[in-house]
């Protein structure tokens, strides 16, 4: 089969590229190499897919390094996003948690209307639940959803018709008011009367 020139020169630097991840050696210098966006991401794919922890969480800390823009929206597979969020709540380290996570963030894709499933159910169950975490990424879990506008994940994060925990009906509040700001919208799924108090709410916080 016929290669570009361009595919062809950057064969050498995508396969020293992932040795270098697996070995640990001079990955600057071969992250730098690799110009073309593309088959950087290909690479990064396949890393994750295919290597142990310790060298994934080695690509996770270059990734991060690059521009935000430097791969278009949607240029990663749903599995690949969903590798991220796995290595997130797997994460042995808060640092690898908090690197992970962060880059999941950029890479989630902004989509323009509702659709029933944004990654996939697990995926989205488990965005529900870091939503409603007491952590810093509580807030960061919420705008995913939005930006995924997933009717699975917004499900999932609704209180029981029999709840009568207040505290877990602020979080609930938080997540969905996040969601609706990062949306536009909710779901239809959402009930009125928690509608009305994210209206109260954003009412009282105007004043």
């Amino acid at each position: 089969p016929q290669h570009s020139d361009a595919e062809g020169e950057d064969t050498l630097p995508r396969v020293m590229l992932r040795g270098a991840l697996v070995h640990d050696y001079n990955i600057g210098h071969w992250w730098q190499a690799l110009t073309n966006s593309q088959h950087k991401a290909e690479v990064c794919e396949q890393t994750l897919a295919l290597e142990h922890e310790a060298v994934s969480i080695r690509l996770v800390e270059h990734w991060l390094n690059e521009p935000e823009d430097a791969f278009p929206s949607g240029t990663f597979s749903v599995r690949t996003l969903e590798r991220l969020l796995d290595m997130t709540l797997k994460a042995k380290t808060w640092a690898t948690r908090n690197h992970t996570f962060k880059l999941l963030a950029r890479l989630i894709p902004q989509t323009r209307r509702g659709q029933p499933i944004g990654l996939s159910v697990e995926a989205d169950t488990q965005l529900a639940k870091l939503a409603l975490n007491h952590s810093s990424q509580a807030s960061q879990a919420a705008q995913m959803i939005g930006r995924l506008h997933s009717e699975t994940a917004v499900q999932a994060l609704l209180p029981g018709p029999t709840s009568t925990d207040d505290n877990e009906t602020t979080q609930v509040l938080d997540a969905l008011q996040i969601i609706q700001t990062t949306a536009g919208h909710l779901p239809r799924i959402v009930p009125v009367r928690l509608r009305w108090q994210i209206f109260w709410r954003h009412f009282q916080q105007q004043w």
